[in-house]
């Protein structure tokens, strides 16, 4: 089990790696899996704890891919994602404020 957690670790940290060198090349790779979405979300949200600055010129693709799961034709889906994705919303607008003052 600790091996298994520790793959598992070191798989964040790659993908974390590339997405934070090639974020736009990442969101749209990752926002063609539907499987991986509770995965996806998650790595999200640590890219915009450690890497919000890198972001910055890719908002409207990082927010997509962030609210992708919230598509209302998929209701299991949605339900199923709905805390991960408010959590990578939140991140969002704790690192971006003026995402939350666009009129």
């Amino acid at each position: 089990e600790k091996e298994k957690e520790n793959k598992i670790t070191q798989c964040t940290k790659c993908l974390i790696s590339i997405a934070s060198s090639e974020p736009l090349l990442f969101f749209h790779t990752i926002s063609n899996s539907d499987e991986y979405q509770r995965i996806t979300i998650k790595i999200l949200i640590q890219l915009l704890k450690l890497y919000s600055t890198t972001l910055t010129n890719c908002l409207p693709e990082l927010t997509e891919t962030i609210l992708r799961p919230l598509n209302p034709s998929n209701l299991s889906f949605r339900d199923e994602l709905i805390l991960d994705t408010t959590e990578a919303i939140r991140e969002l607008v704790l690192r971006f404020p003026q995402v939350n003052q666009i009129k």
